[in-house]
């Protein structure tokens, strides 16, 4: 029998429901306006980087990398 036709391919499923809501998350909604990383759960990283004026937990900024040219250039 074909794959196409066993009963596995061919589930129908209700649309309610697959949508993602995120618009009832007043919190989410704040910190996307605000912008910034979510705050964090863990308090070493709450006592390493303490909050910003935004109120979001500061994070290490990415610093460019410097490449050394290869003197066997």
């Amino acid at each position: 029998m074909s794959g196409s036709q066993t009963p596995v391919f061919h589930r129908y499923h209700d649309a309610e429901g697959k949508v993602p809501n995120f618009s009832a998350d007043d919190d989410a909604a704040r910190r996307s306006l605000e912008g910034g990383p979510p705050p964090s759960a863990d308090p070493v990283a709450q006592r390493n980087y303490p909050a910003g004026p935004s109120g979001a937990p500061r994070t290490r900024q990415a610093r460019p990398c410097r490449l050394r040219r290869d003197p066997r250039r």
